[in-house]
């Protein structure tokens, strides 16, 4: 910034720092820095030890020169030059550092400020439409309110009961997370978005009134709390905690920053128990929810270090690095204009000397995620908001577009850093960068995949089921054990059904001895009739015992028993109709397969090779297998419950409205003979959806592989599930296979949008 007459007057100058402008040390990785601290605009600022000590003997007796010549004789060779010094009064000057003794001076103050504002980046347009900002006053009296009642909650004792509990909640989901897993597709589901929406606000004000007493706590003060909108949608409370910037430990900053983390995860630690103890119910409903906001959505945003929220501060302070957002920018900056644009003598950065990988590190991760966070965000406006999110997509695309043309145009003209460009060298260079480019996708070729689920079935297996109801009193068997046809292998009880037979078993006896006496006394028309008496009452009791001896379960194949849940089977009450076990033969198994509808021609070139196969959670490589036969029609119908979401799978489902589904209908076939139920997933948690009821949300293929090395496949679980890729017959552009993408994802959602 070079210095103009106007500066220049400064030297004789008496200039005084305003009196409520305020300056607190700080301990940096790079040595000692001092905050300042503008408590009018609430703004902070960063200065060394010779900007602080000059700044310190402006007291409006003292010229400039005079308070350089002091700064000389306390600092000697690290004394501010006078050069940087007039700098630093232009500083103070743009930012209403100063107080001002005339009418002019102030006026030029104001001018200058104007000036400085004028000069700062807006906020493009998109952005405020994105993140619409709501600001809802001053709480900083609410929170002097509020902090005596909470401030304990920021104590080392708390801090000790919070990880207690965090630690216990965590054990107990760890014995509870099959159940947990499977019952995560319920968040999605329509029924369930108002009790998420009102929850996840909830929580909200929560982990904002824990910023709010934090800050308070440790001495600082809140002016400002508010809602920002994401795509006028989703609430994302906010508070102005930024007066922890001045606390001189850096622990009490990052606790400042920790603090609604803090306190929604408690919160989650405590639904976790109350969840465990009331699956099933509402409360059950509502505790899952404040799991899933307050533990996953925190950790992917609020504790995200990329983004500019919680996790950003902490890792700011906790390295020791302050505006590592702001360094991580200049590095890619630097990046940028040395070696895409070319300008060979632009310098590292200073700002980024104190730790170059880190920071260049953490430009590059931020970076990327910017980019996915606003795929993301334009991905969700186009699908939610149908014509409309289309329109503001395209337009929100073309200011981006038009946003740097801008500024590449201005680097052309003026150049960066004091350096300028040569615009030929420039086009050129970049005309070489984009053909390479070009030339990258032109040349390089491969073939296209489709990831593929398979999952794991044994036709031949055998599901017993209860044809009465009953408690399950023993099982016999362990889940994995071989055994034999014909043997035992459970044992329910239904009391009624035992009374029965008693009952029916005494009858008969009492019948006897009646036909007996009737004989003996030579009424044999009453003997007659007691004897015909006497069969309807045996047929009854062998009914009876028969209904009691199916109340034991035989092996009605030999192989190997799998339980569902075993630990939750003896004891529990079945319905007519439940699955007790399965039992799966020695046989070879088979590998059902499921796609996109878009598959079929990987599905036909698979035929013809062999393809791997990997299991999901098992180590030791890939299964090879060979497709035997596909549907011809694709389906909605699940063909399997492993795949499910709602069961652990990992095809998202949904509940079907019409129960005459296209199962029903005989559209989809089962992987059981014909005539035959549909067998459950072995793995299977109680209480959990039948596959009848589930239904996929867009078409799926099914199609059924046998594996090459069936040896290998005898390790292999009723269920266990994996993933396959189906290569297409001819290797693809990279180019072309990009640009088709695109255009089949664009002319989709344009379809969707038409249709609206």
């Amino acid at each position: 910034m070079s210095t103009d007459f106007a500066v220049k007057e400064w030297s004789v100058a008496r200039p005084r720092i305003r009196r409520d402008v305020e300056v607190t040390f700080h301990q940096r990785r790079s040595g000692p820095v001092y905050v300042v601290e503008d408590l009018m605009h609430r703004r902070y600022f960063q200065v060394g030890l010779p900007e602080y000590q000059f700044i310190q003997s402006l007291n409006g007796r003292r010229t400039v020169g005079e308070a350089i010549a002091i700064s000389a004789r306390a600092l000697g060779a690290n004394a501010i030059s006078e050069q940087d010094a007039l700098k630093l009064v232009r500083w103070l000057v743009d930012n209403d550092l100063l107080e001002s003794d005339n009418a002019g001076q102030a006026m030029r103050r104001y001018d200058l400020a104007d000036e400085s504002l004028s000069k700062k980046p807006k906020q493009p347009w998109f952005q405020k439409l994105v993140f619409l900002k709501i600001p809802l006053g001053n709480p900083d009296a609410f929170f002097c309110w509020l902090q005596p009642a909470f401030a304990w909650l920021f104590t080392k004792l708390a801090l000790i009961l919070w990880l207690i509990l965090v630690s216990y909640a965590g054990y107990t989901l760890f014995q509870n997370w099959e159940l947990f897993r499977s019952a995560a597709s319920q968040i999605i589901l329509p029924q369930n978005w108002l009790l998420m929406i009102l929850t996840f606000g909830v929580l909200k004000i929560l982990h904002e009134l824990g910023h709010g007493v934090a800050t308070r706590r440790f001495g600082g003060v809140v002016p400002e709390w508010g809602v920002q909108m994401l795509l006028f949608v989703t609430p994302l409370t906010f508070v102005d905690a930024s007066s922890s910037w001045r606390f001189p430990g850096r622990w009490q900053r990052m606790a400042v920053a920790a603090a609604g983390m803090y306190v929604e995860l408690a919160i989650a630690a405590a639904a976790i128990l109350v969840w465990a103890n009331n699956t099933g119910s509402l409360m059950g409903t509502l505790a899952y929810n404040a799991i899933f906001a307050a533990s996953v959505i925190t950790v992917l945003f609020n504790a995200n270090p990329l983004m500019r929220f919680d996790g950003y501060y902490i890792a700011c302070d906790l390295l020791n690095i302050p505006n590592l957002g702001q360094r991580g920018q200049a590095v890619m900056s630097w990046f940028y204009h040395r070696w895409i644009i070319g300008m060979k003598k632009l310098t590292f950065p200073a700002q980024a000397k104190q730790a170059p990988r880190t920071i260049a590190a953490y430009g590059v991760g931020a970076w990327f995620w910017r980019i996915v966070i606003w795929s993301g965000i334009m991905i969700a406006l186009a699908l939610f908001a149908k014509g409309i999110g289309l329109a503001l997509v395209g337009l929100m695309i073309g200011a981006m577009v038009f946003g740097w043309l801008k500024k590449f145009f201005k680097l052309l003209r003026e150049g960066h850093g004091g350096l300028r460009v040569n615009p030929i060298l420039v086009i050129l260079r970049l005309a070489c960068i984009v053909g390479v480019i070009a030339s990258a996708f032109h040349f390089i070729e491969f073939r296209p995949y489709t990831r593929a689920v398979a999952v794991v079935t044994y036709p031949g297996r055998e599901s017993l089921r209860n044809e009465l109801p009953g408690f399950v009193e023993e099982v016999l068997v362990k889940n994995g054990e071989a055994v034999q046809q014909g043997q035992l292998l459970a044992r329910l009880s239904n009391v009624e059904r035992e009374v029965e037979l008693g009952t029916s078993q005494l009858d008969v006896t009492a019948a006897q001895l009646r036909a007996a006496d009737y004989l003996d006394k030579k009424q044999m028309a009453a003997y007659q009739a007691e004897l015909q008496n006497l069969g309807g009452l045996r047929a009854r009791f062998a009914l009876a015992d028969r209904r009691v001896k199916d109340l034991a379960v035989y092996a009605p194949i030999s192989g190997r028993v799998f339980l569902r849940r075993p630990e939750m089977l003896t004891g529990r009450f079945l319905q007519p109709g439940s699955e007790i076990l399965s039992i799966i033969p020695s046989s070879e198994p088979e590998l059902l397969i499921s796609a996109s509808e878009r598959a079929v021609s990987a599905f036909e070139a698979a035929k013809q090779q062999s393809l791997n196969i990997r299991i999901s959670g098992r180590q030791g490589g890939a299964y090879p297998a060979r497709i035997t036969r596909l549907e011809q029609t694709a389906t909605i119908a699940v063909p399997h419950i492993a795949l499910a979401s709602s069961n652990g799978g990992p095809l998202a489902v949904r509940q079907k409205v019409d129960m005459q589904s296209e199962r029903a209908k005989g559209l989809a076939r089962t992987i059981a003979p014909a005539g035959e139920e549909m067998d459950h997933f072995v793995g299977l948690s109680v209480d959990e959806t039948d596959v009848t009821q589930l239904e996929f949300p867009k078409a799926r293929l099914t199609g059924y592989a046998t594996i090459s090395e069936p040896d290998g496949a005898a390790i292999l679980r009723e269920g266990e599930w994996g993933y396959a890729k189906l290569y297409e017959g001819e290797k693809e552009k990279l180019g072309v296979w990009l640009y088709d993408g695109m255009s089949r994802w664009l002319l989709s959602k344009w379809e969707a949008a038409t249709q609206m």
